[in-house]
């Protein structure tokens, strides 16, 4: 994962200062990915569009709706875009790591969250990379810059 990324971040449209951190973080990156693979959640569905819009309460329950942004990834990623997104870590949070528990500790569940988090953003970058070099010329229009604030983002998140 972290080298398709690498492979992302040298076509896309940032300044060299960007790209220079941006390659300043892969240390970090590969420790983040080592980390979180060493708690032993198994890879799973990673939705990477979780947010309120896509879930559907009703008398039957709760519905998670339009899944074309997952993959096959591990699913602590998931937490990035609700939490992104300003859902309070918990309760939500807990919910969403209880189940995992069947595989790790809460408390190493927990340490992971960061590290996931950062790794989530990986996964958006990817993804549109993915996206975007599908669509015709004529349909690129309003996500020309999707990768780069996605990028941004990242180096936000790994700044903080």
């Amino acid at each position: 994962m972290v080298d398709a990324f690498f492979d992302a971040v040298e076509g896309a449209a940032v300044a060299d200062d960007e790209r220079g951190r941006l390659h300043a973080l892969e240390p970090r990156l590969r420790g983040a990915a080592e980390h979180v693979a060493s708690v032993g959640v198994p890879d799973s569905i990673h939705h990477d569009d979780l947010h309120a819009w896509n879930i559907c309460v009703g008398a039957g329950g709760c519905r998670v709706i339009d899944w074309g942004d997952s993959s096959v990834a591990n699913p602590l990623f998931s937490l990035g875009v609700p939490l992104a997104h300003g859902a309070p870590r918990e309760p939500a949070g807990d919910a969403y790591l209880e189940p995992w528990t069947a595989f790790a500790t809460r408390r190493e569940l927990d340490a992971a969250v960061p590290d996931a988090l950062l790794l989530a953003r990986l996964t958006g970058v990817l993804k549109w990379a993915v996206l975007y070099s599908g669509l015709p010329e004529d349909e690129r229009g309003g996500y020309d810059d999707v990768i780069e604030l996605r990028l941004r983002g990242l180096l936000e998140l790994a700044c903080a």
